[in-house]
Formats: C-alpha cells, structure tokens, sequence
C-alpha cells in the first residue's frame, strides 16, 4: 500500500500539506501536524527532515524504556511529548506544559492524532511564582515566544503562570524533565526546588541554556548550573550536530558558555544525579542510530539510518550539519 494512501484508509480524510507520517524504529507509525512554512525551525525540520533535535529524541527514547514520567516544559507543538507517549505506552505518563494558543492547538492535536491516552495537555507557562504575565511571541519561529520584560517588535499575549512545585500530577516515580523555555530554564527550577529536593524518586533534566536569553529574563548561566549543583546535579553535553553526549564539569561548562558570544548560542545539557541509575547504559555504551521513516504530501518516503540524508534537511540544518551523526559517549 503507498503511504499517503495509508494516511487516508486509516484516518479516513486527506491529510494536509503540514502533516506528516513518522516512523521511529521501535514505535508505532503516527501522524504529525506542524505550522507549515510560518514557522522557521521546529515544523520546518519536521516537515523537511522528519526529526526535531534527533539527538535529545533518542536520548529520550532511550531514557523511556524504563518506567518513569516524564515533564515536558515548554512542549511546543508536541514532538518530545507524542514521541514519549508512545514509547512509555501504559508504562508512564507525559505532563506537557504550553501556554501560547497556536502551539497548544497544535500540541492536541497531535495527541488526539496518536490517541494518546497517557499525555496530560497544561495551558500554562511554569516558572518560579504564579501570576498572570506577558509572553512576547515570534512571528516566524513559533519555539521562540518568551516570557520576561517586553521585546520590542513583538506582539505580546497575556498568559497563566504557575511553579511546577504546585502542580499535583506529579507522581511518586522516577521523572525525566524536558526544559526548553528560551530563557525562562532558572525561574522554572526555582519554582521547582520542593521538587527538587524531596522527590523520592531519580530525576534527569534534559534542558537548555542559552546564555543571552537567561540573561534578558534576569538570570545567568551562573545561576542555572549553581541551582543544580546545589541540588546534586552532575552533567553531560548534548551535541545534536555530532549527536553524542559528553560528561562535562560544571566550571567547564560555564566557561565554555561564557567564551561563546554569538546571542543566539545555546548548549543542550542532560543532568543526572545518579551515574548509577537511569543514565548508567548511556554512559557506558553508545546509543544505537536513531532510524526514522517520513511521508508527507508529496513527499518520498526516506530511510535514515544514522545519519541525516541530506535531501529532506531545512537548509539551515544541512548548512551548519557536521558528518557521523552516529549516537555516541
């Protein structure tokens, strides 16, 4: 059977240029919905490439083969949240958190399409107090919006704030935290240090630090990595060009961060605080490659086998591509 005609059957109405069909070696085949063309990074590298941050997504993948939950802050459209709703099944649930209006349609959507009963959808911004604030949104990269002082350009939107410490879904089970709040990754923990510090439980963050944006919403690298040392957090680099993970010290790492100028520069970071536990296979073993399969309307169906096949890159992503996408320590 051809592939969109496989979209069809199944869901009994065309899909629309923005959907796509993935296939992740392991999970079932699901159907995706992004923006389109109005958006410059996530739902062009979906559309294009059939992967967001493939890197992090097998480390996830990974992570969820053992029984946890997981906290998706800042979900976006939903690719972490729907690709761990399916790899957790009835094992774990996902508590994803969105509070601009066009991402969340998008992040139900997406839920709806996969029928995912185990991905619990929040209408709000977390961070460090709950109050009502501005969200400053991006006109063409629709992963950008930003809580934090009014940028100028920007239209602005008021939204729910809460701290992830007065949240009640959060179960008494190991957690996997997926932070990517554009600047907003320390107010988040702030909110979050009962969690933090009483939770039974093993926690792994996987989080963002992007040192001009903690800097606009009054925070610092200094800041986030001292949070986490003082909680007992070691660390570990995310590359998703190179697509590895390194261990890293965390002076290093905030000398690494402040030797980068470039305003736009982040460094995806995994942090643990038992080598033991959940973290122990991935750092003693590489990660298998990470195979997908996309279609889409009028679109081929590719395989991807360890690397990124140059043809369904976004041009940004196969500009600033390194070789050997292999998944390694």
């Amino acid at each position: 059977m051809k592939p969109l005609r496989w979209i069809r059957d199944r869901f009994h109405r065309p899909i629309s240029q923005n959907c796509r069909s993935i296939a992740l070696s392991g999970l079932p085949r699901f159907l995706f919905e992004t923006h389109g063309p109005k958006d410059i990074y996530v739902s062009q590298s979906i559309i294009h490439g059939g992967m967001w941050e493939k890197a992090t997504t097998a480390l996830l993948i990974e992570l969820l083969r053992n029984d946890v939950d997981l906290i998706d802050v800042g979900a976006n459209i939903g690719w972490h949240s729907v690709v761990a709703g399916h790899q957790l099944g009835a094992r774990g649930q996902v508590h994803s958190f969105e509070p601009e209006q066009q991402n969340l349609e998008k992040l139900r959507a997406n839920v709806a399409l996969s029928g995912l009963g185990n991905v619990v959808v929040n209408e709000w911004a977390l961070s460090d107090s709950s109050r009502v604030d501005i969200l400053n949104l991006s006109a063409d990269n629709l992963g950008d919006h930003r809580l934090g002082p009014l940028r100028a350009g920007r239209r602005t939107v008021s939204v729910e704030v809460r701290r992830l410490d007065d949240y009640t879904g959060v179960r008494c089970r190991p957690l996997v935290i997926k932070l990517d709040v554009q600047g907003s990754e320390w107010h988040v923990l702030s909110g979050s240090l009962n969690l933090l510090s009483t939770h039974q439980h093993e926690i792994i963050l996987l989080c963002e630090i992007a040192p001009m944006m903690l800097k606009e919403c009054g925070a610092s690298v200094d800041h986030l990595c001292e949070l986490l040392v003082a909680n007992g957090f070691a660390a570990a680099i995310i590359d998703q060009n190179a697509g590895s993970i390194e261990p890293i010290g965390w002076e290093r790492l905030m000398v690494r961060l402040a030797e980068r100028k470039d305003p736009e520069f982040s460094e995806d970071i995994v942090a643990f605080r038992r080598p033991d536990g959940l973290m122990r296979p991935l750092l003693e073993k590489s990660l298998p490659a990470l195979e997908h399969h996309i279609v889409g309307a009028g679109t081929a169906e590719l395989a991807i086998k360890g690397g990124v096949d140059s043809r369904s890159e976004a041009p940004a992503a196969r500009r600033n591509r390194r070789p050997n996408f292999g998944f390694r320590v």
